[in-house]
């Protein structure tokens, strides 16, 4: 007794098809969450929705500058235009990481409360990175999903995984 198997199935070409669309529904998937979590971050929130909170110092700083007395690190907009995403292929593994570009920007200009400005005040250069680590470190949680976010790249994926 013999079986025949009638017809193309290329077993390869079809799993290679479907882990590129895995590879691009996490690509999507990453981007879209983390677009809200940078607006999350913009709002003052953290990941777990609290309000993220600022020294009394920075918050009258922020005041004197003409800018919003919140916590939402937008002073000079780089440290969350330097979050972004990464799908890629690690030996068997499909990988998607959120990560800071290791970019450097203008420190924020600070009003001082008096007049004088100094050269130090002027040419900092506050490697982004580094910003956010200190951020993280002083207990700022700010970088992160939400468990429904989560859920939300897993769900993307099982749907491409059924094709």
């Amino acid at each position: 007794m013999a079986i025949e198997v009638i017809g193309d199935l290329d077993l390869v070409k079809d799993l290679e098809q479907r882990l590129s669309t895995i590879e691009t529904e996490l690509s999507k998937s990453l981007q879209i969450e983390t677009g809200k979590m940078k607006e999350r971050i913009r709002s003052g929130r953290d990941v777990d929705n609290k309000q993220m909170t600022l020294s009394a110092d920075y918050q009258e700083s922020k005041i004197r500058s003409g800018r919003n007395g919140i916590a939402d690190l937008t002073w000079t907009g780089t440290l969350l235009n330097s979050i972004t995403t990464k799908v890629e292929k690690v030996g068997n593994n499909i990988v998607g990481t959120i990560f800071f570009l290791s970019t450097t920007a203008p420190a924020p200009k600070i009003k001082p409360k008096t007049k004088r400005k100094t050269k130090a005040t002027q040419s900092r250069q506050v490697k982004t990175l580094d910003k956010a680590r200190g951020l993280i470190d002083q207990g700022k949680n700010f970088f992160g999903l939400t468990d429904e976010q989560v859920t939300n790249i897993k769900n993307k994926i099982k749907e491409a995984l059924l094709g």
